[in-house]
C-alpha cells in the first residue's frame, strides 16, 4: 500500500512525509486486506528534484 505526497518546496518534505504516514493510519487503508504480507509505505516526491526524496514504512 503506497501513499504519495508531492512537495513543491524543499522546506516541507518532513511535513509531507508525516501527513502521508498519518493518512495511511487514520484512513485505515489496507486494514481490510486478507493479505498477511501487506506493507504500507509513505513517499514524498519532490517537484524540484523530480524524484522521491523521503519514504518510510508505516
Amino acid at each position: 500500500m503506497l501513499e504519495f505526497k508531492v512537495s513543491r518546496d524543499q522546506d516541507d518534505l518532513d511535513k509531507k512525509l508525516g501527513e502521508a504516514g498519518e493518512q495511511l493510519k487514520l484512513k485505515g487503508y489496507g486494514n481490510d486486506s486478507s493479505s498477511g504480507n501487506l506493507i504500507k509505505v509513505a513517499l514524498v516526491f519532490s517537484l524540484e528534484e523530480r524524484k522521491f526524496v523521503r519514504w518510510k514504512e508505516v
